[in-house]
Formats: structure tokens, C-alpha cells, sequence
């Protein structure tokens, strides 16, 4: 497929996507701010998936991503925590099923996706990781590939934030987000190396993460950033990882991924 069909229908399903939002001066923002990531993950997906691969994405809203992938040719499912309250799922060209992926249970029966996508959503989950990516792993067919993108941690934009603000994150924002918003902020935000341990002992293969510079906000900001992380590879804005579930992994191997039950509850003693 060439790059010109792929930012004909990404433009386009932006441009839709903004019509659609206008009023929420936030959404706006967002889908304009993303598109330079829209853009470099939409590239890379296809890397991954073989045409009319059967797609999952993770946290889809406000569903550029998965709308532009649906409209190449791919069979595509989007998953939100409410997506009715976006308005507007039912003039996508593909379904969104209301679920939670932070920890819980995915509505969909196991080894069933070519692809999993979840971009600028991992920083967000709060509850379980280890679920989380237990339940990725079940519903990817064989095989099957996981596209992951998320903060850097490390990278040295942020660190010069951290050492002008002396902070990491505003704790109070982040976390009461959930009120506002309805889910949480940048909890956490991880490094490479965090990423590839975590996903290696959650048993996915070929786990690979690097980081990148996809974002374009201020121009003069950005060519200062761009310049200076040139030579710091690990040091970029923006985590991209892929991984894999083992080939030959199914039925008897997505039993042996469920968790365990809790422990018992302890017992006190009371000291005589």
C-alpha cells in the first residue's frame, strides 16, 4: 500500500474526526497534536499486520487510528471503557465494544486477533498490568503482535522537566483525572528497558522497544529536542515496542496464563 493512499485516508479521517469534535476544544487539541504519531504508528501497524488482518485496539477513542485502519481494508475492533459517551461510534465503519483493559477481563474469545494496538494507554492503567497483558496474549491468534507506544520515562525532555519542576508528575492531577475524565493520567511512565522486562516475563517473544521523536508541537521546541536526543537513542520522547505471542502457543497454553486464585485470607491471633 503506498504512503500517499495512507495519508489520503488518514487525512481525511481526521479532518471527519475534527468536524465531528468540534466544541471539545480538548479533542481538537488532541487529534491535532497526534496526528505526526497517528501517522508513524499507522506505518508501522501494517508492518505487523498482512491485509485484512483482524485488528484489536486497545483504548481506541477518539479512534483515528482505528477508523483510518478500518478504512484500508482492515477488520478492526476498537475497545473504550465508555464509548457512548463519545456520541459518534455509530457512524464509524467498525464496532467498539465497551470494556475495561486496565486488569479486566476482555470480551472476546481467545486467539483471535492478528494484531493488538495500544498506543498512549499504558501509562494510564493503574490496577493490573500483569492481567492486562495476560489478557493481550490470550486473544492474539499464534503468533499474533502486540504494538505498544507510550511515554519515555527516560527521555531527556522529560528529565529536564523533572529537574526545572522538581517533580516527577503532579500527583494530585494525574491520579483525580479519573474524576474528571474518567480515567487516570500518566500514572507511571516507564523506560525501554522496564517495558522489554516486563513484557519478557509476561512470556511474549521478541520484545523490542525503542524510542523516537514522532511529535511535532512547537517547531523551534521540537528541532531543539530533535537535534540534541540525535545521538541518545534511548534518551527519544516516545516508547515504541513490539512483541510477539509465541508461535504455537493456544488452548492448553491460554489456561496455564490465567491467574492465580487469591490466597486464603490470614488468620490473627489474638495474644493471651
Amino acid at each position: 500500500m503506498s504512503a500517499g493512499r495512507i495519508d489520503d485516508v488518514l487525512i481525511a479521517t481526521r479532518d471527519e474526526l475534527l468536524a465531528i469534535n468540534r466544541g471539545r476544544p480538548v479533542v481538537e487539541n488532541y487529534l491535532r497534536v497526534h496526528y505526526s504519531r497517528y501517522r508513524y504508528d499507522i506505518r508501522e501497524i501494517l508492518r505487523l499486520a498482512a491485509p485484512g488482518a483482524r485488528i484489536l485496539d486497545l483504548g481506541a477513542a477518539p479512534f483515528c487510528t482505528a477508523e483510518t485502519l478500518s478504512r484500508l481494508g482492515y477488520d478492526v475492533v476498537g475497545v473504550d471503557v465508555a464509548p457512548d459517551n463519545w456520541g459518534y461510534v455509530d457512524r464509524l465503519s467498525f464496532p467498539v465494544r465497551a470494556a475495561n483493559c486496565d486488569g479486566e477481563e476482555l470480551p472476546f474469545k481467545r486467539n483471535r486477533f492478528d494484531v493488538v494496538v495500544l498506543t498512549e494507554v499504558f501509562e494510564h492503567l493503574h490496577i493490573d498490568l500483569v492481567a492486562t497483558a495476560r489478557q493481550i496474549r490470550r486473544v492474539l491468534k499464534s503468533g499474533g503482535s502486540l504494538y505498544l507506544t507510550t511515554p519515555n520515562g527516560f527521555g531527556l525532555r522529560r528529565l529536564a522537566k523533572v529537574l526545572r519542576t522538581r517533580r516527577f508528575q503532579n500527583v494530585y492531577e494525574e491520579w483525580g483525572s479519573i474524576r474528571t475524565q474518567g480515567f487516570c493520567g500518566h500514572v507511571t511512565e516507564y523506560t525501554p528497558r522496564e517495558l522489554e522486562d516486563f513484557f519478557t516475563k509476561c512470556h511474549f517473544a521478541d520484545v523490542r522497544a525503542r524510542t523516537v521523536n514522532i511529535y511535532h508541537k512547537q517547531r523551534l521546541e521540537t528541532r531543539f529536542w530533535h537535534a540534541v536526543t540525535a545521538a541518545l537513542p534511548g534518551m527519544r520522547e516516545t516508547i515504541v515496542m513490539t512483541a510477539r505471542k509465541p508461535k504455537g502457543e493456544g488452548g492448553k497454553a491460554a489456561q496455564a496464563m490465567r491467574p492465580p486464585p487469591p490466597p486464603p485470607p490470614l488468620q490473627f491471633q489474638g495474644r493471651d
